[in-house]
């Protein structure tokens, strides 16, 4: 043990773990660069002999692409980027003398952010372009310079150092989608879309693949994942109303029995044991956390042992996920947090279970007391049960707080409890947040998904003002000091509870905040979410009054709280166009509002600078409007 790789790793990255460490007092308020600021390290990936670490270091907005050795010694730069139209999105070692770099890259005569690759020689640091960001379906580990990517409907054998390829298989006519198996084998095939879904197998590559079944039924089943016996798969289709796994017989077609099913959450993913094998060890389901359903009694007991060492060196509550890991599955990256830990990354060898530390993603928060958030239920108007989760300030008492409502986007996605810097934010400068999975939300089954089908403006936007209400009854809000803050579709409902409750909101922030229903469903009209949009949204010309009348843009009038508004100029999910219409309507109706537009970003953040900026912005609005009324009075009242 004296001379294990990872005792000799923890010596050498202690210097990393202490990194902005070095206050003797915490600050007396969270500072938005501590939460927001990019990472000094980040993205930890093992080479795949596992004696290696490749990794992004920040500064800033720069971005280096850097290497090291388990073993220990210097951190050595391959690669820098800086261009704030090229941002690193992903890094893996794609083989043994290359890692592969996704970077969302502007790109001005198509006018739009789109993914790029480039491979980064390990020895000599030679970057190599590789054009679109390839779909990997096969690290083929016995080649040395090629790997098995997919473009459009075709496998392609890439050679990493040039990114030129050739086809490795011959198309087969309708399947648009091949998936390997652990062998690198094209032996499961996927053709048509949800609507008309066709799933094909065959024993190897150059067999003709037989069909195994067709429907029409979003159900299911789909193909979700191999299966360690190799007449068998694993499929995925609805049961009780709820996703579950099942196996399915190859040559018959037939489907057993559920092989796991869960009476309150969709299987929310399968977990694979990182060997080469990929075997399915545990299925994921998420309550309030994620939590994992286990196949397989030895990893079941591993992941036990590694979530009892973590509880003892990080405290309660910590979950844990492989970020990263050799080819011989032995020794693995796992990322460790929880709603009051930010992200811990260690190395873990499942041989001689040593667990050493690497570092911490926010080491200017240890010292820092964190605020915890609680599950809790309540009641809709009609009755249904609403899950949603609490975030108190740190050593408060929930008791007539001001409260922030923070909707989540979507509305097909959901909440849980997990590490959320925006929470951290929000409850280290004083106020209390309330998280609703409003009906809608993923993950109860499918009832309750579609029980938010239309109902955007409608019974969506009670469930959000039947929690508040809540918070109010129980005492947990300060009913004057209400606010509510949300991104895409949460912003979309901020803006319709400020406008639709202009009693109860003092004041409403919105980022890539919805603004015209109709127009989202007209953009993506050619997209593939034109079938979303009209299963839960509503047909572009039938359903064009229902559309208008639940759009925010409509509903300007109404509005009597102050609107923070910022939205990304390249953002390809909600148009920029929706804030800028939504900003000009404002204007014209002298409402009190601040738009901030930012330039190269996208559904999000992808620049440091323009984070801390909305960041900054948005604390401030708050802090300002929510404030006591004589104390927002004396912020108004002009300088003499």
């Amino acid at each position: 043990m004296n001379s294990s790789p990872l005792r000799a790793l923890a010596v050498c990255l202690a210097l990393l773990a202490a990194v902005g460490a070095g206050a003797a007092d915490p600050p007396p308020r969270i500072s938005v660069i501590s939460l927001f600021g990019n990472p000094i390290f980040s993205q930890p990936r093992l080479s795949p002999d596992g004696k290696s670490l490749a990794l992004i270091v920040s500064r800033g907005d720069v971005q280096i692409v850097a290497t090291r050795t388990v073993a220990g010694g210097p951190i050595v730069s391959l690669a820098k980027f800086s261009d704030p139209k090229v941002r690193l999105t992903s890094l893996e070692w794609i083989k043994p003398a290359y890692l592969l770099v996704g970077a969302e890259s502007l790109i001005k005569r198509l006018d739009g952010r789109f993914d790029l690759a480039y491979s980064i020689e390990v020895e000599t640091g030679k970057i190599a372009p590789l054009g679109w960001m390839p779909q990997i379906v096969h690290r083929l580990p016995d080649e040395a310079d090629h790997v098995l990517i997919r473009r459009t409907w075709r496998l392609f054998r890439m050679r990493v150092s040039t990114g030129y390829d050739e086809v490795a298989y011959p198309r087969v006519y309708l399947i648009h989608t091949w998936v390997p198996d652990a062998a690198g084998i094209p032996r499961v095939g996927i053709s048509g879309t949800d609507g008309n879904y066709a799933l094909w197998h065959r024993k190897n590559a150059d067999e003709t693949p037989n069909k195994l079944f067709a429907h029409d039924d979003p159900a299911g089943p789909y193909f979700l994942a191999y299966h360690a016996d190799p007449s068998k798969l694993y499929v995925v289709k609805r049961h009780e109303g709820r996703n579950a796994v099942f196996e399915l017989e190859v040559v018959s077609g037939a489907i057993g029995p559920a092989l796991f099913s869960d009476p309150q959450f969709d299987i929310d993913a399968v977990v694979f044991d990182g060997t080469p094998e990929r075997r399915v060890v545990a299925v994921q389901v998420i309550d309030d956390r994620a939590e994992l359903r286990f196949l397989d009694p030895r990893a079941a007991e591993e992941h036990a042992f590694v979530e009892a060492e973590l509880a003892e060196r990080l405290g309660a509550g910590v979950s844990f996920e492989v970020e990263s890991l050799s080819h011989d599955g032995r020794v693995r990256v796992i990322s460790a947090a929880s709603d009051r830990v930010p992200p811990n990354y260690l190395l873990f060898d499942r041989v001689s279970r040593a667990l050493a530390p690497l570092f911490q993603e926010r080491p200017a928060l240890v010292g820092v007391p964190l605020a915890e958030t609680r599950a809790l239920t309540y009641q809709a108007r009609d009755g249904l049960a609403i899950r949603a989760y609490l975030t108190i300030p740190p050593g408060a008492e929930a008791k007539r707080l001001p409260l922030i409502v923070n909707p989540h986007g979507g509305p097909w996605a959901r909440d849980q409890i997990e590490w959320n810097p925006e929470l951290q934010l929000l409850a280290g400068r004083g106020f209390a947040v309330l998280q609703m999975n409003f009906r809608g939300s993923t993950g109860y089954g499918h009832a309750f998904e579609a029980a938010g089908y239309r109902q955007w403006g409608g019974k969506i936007q009670d469930d959000i003002l039947d929690g508040v209400k809540w918070a109010i009854a129980e005492g947990v809000a300060d009913p004057d000091r209400i606010g509510i803050y949300g991104t895409s579709f949460g912003g979309y409902s901020a803006f319709v509870q400020a406008a639709r409750s202009p009693e109860l909101y003092r004041a409403a922030a919105a980022y890539a905040g919805v603004s015209d229903i109709f127009q989202t469903v007209k953009e993506d009209s050619v997209s593939d979410f034109s079938d979303i949009h009209t299963e839960r949204t509503g047909r572009y010309f039938r359903d064009r009054k229902l559309m208008r009348e639940n759009s925010p843009i409509e509903m300007v009038a109404s509005i009597r709280a102050p609107i923070l508004m910022g939205h990304g100029d390249e953002d390809d999910s909600v148009g920029v166009q929706q804030s800028r219409a939504m900003a000009r309507a404002l204007r014209e109706a002298g409402k009190d509002f601040d738009y901030l537009e930012f330039p190269h970003e996208v559904h999000g953040f992808v620049l440091e600078a323009n984070r801390i900026r909305w960041y900054e912005a948005l604390i401030a609005f708050f802090e300002k409007n929510l404030a006591p009324r004589e104390k927002a009075a004396e912020v108004a009242a002009p300088a003499p």
